[in-house]
């Protein structure tokens, strides 16, 4: 029994190497019916199964389809519907701070719509509503475009209703004009002076802020004058052509802008109306508007004769039984399918995880994809990633408050979307491991609980009685941890490179660096003759195979790995910080603890703040450092990103959980 299973893994490692992977794709070519499109089209638009890629039209003698009437209307609706949803959404009322945070942290998912409407159902109605909306933001454009005017016009009667006269009297006269203007007090002196220089009167004068003048001058010297007035600081007043005392026309501005503002209000209440009763008809009206015309769209990729359609679509290889199984329903058993081959550059990444690993392929996909038959790493994020946050949190305090936050996120704005449930996932596992380092090196609150974790504590690297010793085998422990990383990540490159037959980069940029690191370790731990020269003849090898790979230029690699092996070290450092903030912290609110009266109010406060904020940089610090020790020195190993996500053709849906 067990021989058999040992034979069936042997002949089927891809069930092992399935793990390290993106999964595995098949390209066909099919041919069907052009009366059977649409069903087949729906069919697939329903179901993720196959990325439809564009036939190669002139090499098959086939042409293309063209954009039909169907989906010009239908990109004329949705323009048309996302116009009015924009027109309404400013009839939205106006949320608060605090409904704002309820909306953001309320786990429920948005709900697939249960109405069916026909197509021409629907660009009917929404033609009616854009209607409706564009007729009442025109009575709004209108009404405002009319009360700017009339706030325009009161602004000036309100800065000559001190002069008290008609308004009709301010016109002015044929041979002379009338001057109305303001200027500052200081300045009357000035102005007095030019106006008799100038032959001109003053009819009146108000003095208020500033003084409100009535100048009669000759039509032919009014420009100039006026002129020589701006040049002293005098401001110009257009009178409104309109006639009526100056203050009766002050208040019958202002009661028309009270009957532009009960109109207003009017129609803004039908426009909220309209918002509240057709929002979710519009809303779902340009998703199954937007599906139809991506069904529409899709047959551009379609090569054609006259009877018979043809497109290449990527399957994955687990697929091709459904893919197959859907073809047969929707022709009756009617169409041809040929496997296509394809280069690995053309075909799509579809990386394929469930369970612990899952979340960490959003930190993969951040960075890239990889190639089709390269390593796919998202295992190996998995196991080290919260290995690494652990070190740099390391404290089992924060790690509580930690682990508290990710369940809360895991139970509201995580269900919101898959990139949120991946972070708080990924928070969550670090969190733990941040309690378990934090056990380990005696940090809980810095020292503020540290007594009662003593017995799980090994090494205390900030103790006074630990002496230097405890750092420096901290930072030796993390070094190590680090060169290991490397060394997977060498490893690696090797497997892909030898997978590629690519035997010389093997030879000469990955092997020496394996053995620089034996030399050392002969260095460091045979104290011989014999393992002084094995060590030199290691190190003269390396330098000749890296002098053989890259010229001169080559040997750099040798500080290379030395820099990035000390990268690691920023772990303990990040981890030390945290603690010793948090020791701080905790010192400086004993001291605040003896502030006569108020000092019990000022310490608690003070370490509530503190603490808070010592634990929201450490959570920054914690998950940005591992990421770029995995990006720049893991990834830089082995790691080639040129790989497009599988994006099969399929409805999109409104939530990614």
């Amino acid at each position: 029994m067990i021989m058999v299973h040992k034979q069936r893994f042997l002949l089927r490692p891809e069930l092992f190497y399935s793990m390290f992977r993106p999964a595995r794709f098949k390209k066909f070519s099919v041919i069907v019916h052009q009366e059977d499109l649409d069903k087949i089209i729906s069919a697939m638009y329903e179901i993720p199964l196959a990325e439809i890629r564009n036939v190669n039209f002139a090499e098959r003698g086939l042409e293309q389809f063209s954009a039909s009437e169907k989906a010009k209307s239908l990109a004329y609706g949705i323009t048309q519907a996302r116009r009015t949803l924009n027109i309404l959404l400013q009839f939205e009322k106006k949320k608060g701070q605090l409904d704002e945070i309820k909306k953001l942290f309320s786990g429920n998912k948005a709900q697939e719509s249960k109405n069916v409407f026909e197509v021409k159902e629907l660009l009917d109605r929404i033609s009616a509503l854009h209607r409706d909306a564009e007729n009442i933001d025109n009575k709004l454009k209108e009404i405002r475009d009319n009360a700017a005017q009339i706030k325009q016009e009161l602004q000036l009667l309100e800065s000559i209703k001190a002069l008290d006269l008609d308004l009709e009297l301010l016109q002015g006269f044929e041979r002379f004009e009338l001057i109305i203007g303001r200027a500052p007090k200081e300045l009357a002196s000035a102005i007095e002076a030019l106006l008799k220089e100038e032959k001109a009167v003053i009819l009146s004068q108000v003095d208020a802020e500033q003084t409100l003048y009535i100048i009669s001058t000759e039509r032919k010297r009014s420009e100039e004058l006026l002129r020589k007035l701006k040049k002293l600081g005098f401001e110009r007043i257009i009178v409104p052509e309109r006639k009526g005392h100056i203050a009766k026309l002050v208040d019958e501005c202002k009661s028309a802008l009270k009957d532009l503002e009960k109109e207003s209000a009017k129609y803004q209440a039908q426009g909220m109306a309209l918002l509240e009763k057709n929002r979710a008809f519009l809303e779902e009206a340009i998703e199954s508007l937007e599906a139809e015309k991506e069904k529409q769209d899709v047959l551009l990729s379609f090569g054609r004769t006259q009877k018979t359609a043809n497109f290449d679509a990527f399957v994955p290889a687990k697929a091709e039984e459904r893919f197959f199984d859907l073809l047969e329903k929707n022709t009756n058993g009617c169409f041809y399918a040929e496997e296509l081959t394809f280069d690995e550059d053309e075909a799509p990444i579809k990386i394929e995880h469930s369970g612990y690993v899952k979340p960490y392929y959003i930190l993969l996909k951040t960075y890239a994809l990889p190639k089709y038959n390269a390593f796919d790493p998202t295992v190996l994020i998995a196991l080290i990633f919260p290995i690494f946050f652990g070190l740099a949190f390391a404290d089992v305090g924060y790690g509580l408050l930690l682990f508290g936050l990710s369940i809360g996120l895991l139970k509201t704005i995580a269900k919101k979307s898959e990139s949120y449930w991946a972070f708080s996932k990924i928070l969550l596992h670090g969190s733990i491991f941040g309690i378990i380092v934090g056990l380990l090196t005696g940090s809980f609150f810095g020292d503020l609980f540290s007594a009662y974790i003593k017995p799980f504590t090994i090494i205390e690297p900030l103790s006074t009685t630990s002496g230097n010793n405890a750092i420096i085998n901290f930072m030796i422990f993390v070094i190590c941890l680090g060169i290991a990383h490397l060394d997977l990540g060498l490893a690696l490159g090797s497997f892909e490179d030898i997978k590629r037959k690519r035997y010389k980069a093997v030879l000469t940029d990955k092997m020496p660096l394996f053995l620089i690191q034996a030399s050392v370790f002969l260095l460091l731990f045979i104290h011989s003759q014999l393992g002084l020269y094995a060590a030199l003849a290691l190190m003269l090898v390396s330098i000749a195979l890296l002098f053989i790979g890259s010229g001169p230029f080559g040997i750099m690699k040798i500080t290379g790995l030395l820099g990035n092996s000390l990268s690691y070290v920023r772990l303990m450092a990040l981890g030390l910080a945290t603690s010793a903030i948090a020791m701080t912290i905790n010192l400086i609110a004993k001291i605040l603890l003896a502030v006569p009266y108020v000092g019990i109010v000022i310490m608690v406060l003070f370490m509530i703040f503190g603490h808070l904020a010592n634990f929201i940089f450490n959570i920054i610090s914690s998950f940005m450092h591992p990421m770029r020790l995995h990006y720049v020195e893991f990834f830089s190993c082995f790691f080639e990103g040129d790989g497009k996500e599988f994006k099969p053709f399929c409805k999109k849906r409104k939530t990614e959980v």
